[in-house]
C-alpha cells in the first residue's frame, strides 16, 4: 500500500470538497453535494468505483438534513 501517496490524495480531496471538517454549512454547499452524489450515482461506468467519495458525501448531506429539519 502507497500509503503516501493516499494521505496525500485524501488531503486534496479535502481541499476540493465544497465543505470543511464542520461538514455542510450552507444550502450552496448542500446543493452543490447533491449534485455530485448524483453525479456519481448515475455514471453507469464508473458508479461501483466512487464508493470510497460517496462515503464521505452521504453522511455530510444527512448531517446537515439532520440539522436543518
Amino acid at each position: 500500500m502507497d500509503t503516501e501517496n493516499i494521505v496525500r490524495l485524501g488531503q486534496r480531496l479535502q481541499s476540493l470538497l465544497p465543505f470543511g471538517i464542520e461538514g455542510i454549512t450552507s444550502e450552496k454547499q448542500y446543493e452543490q453535494v447533491l449534485e455530485l452524489i448524483d453525479q456519481l450515482t448515475n455514471d453507469s461506468e464508473t458508479h461501483d468505483r466512487n464508493w470510497a467519495l460517496l462515503d464521505v458525501l452521504v453522511p455530510a448531506v444527512t448531517n446537515y438534513d439532520d440539522k436543518t429539519s
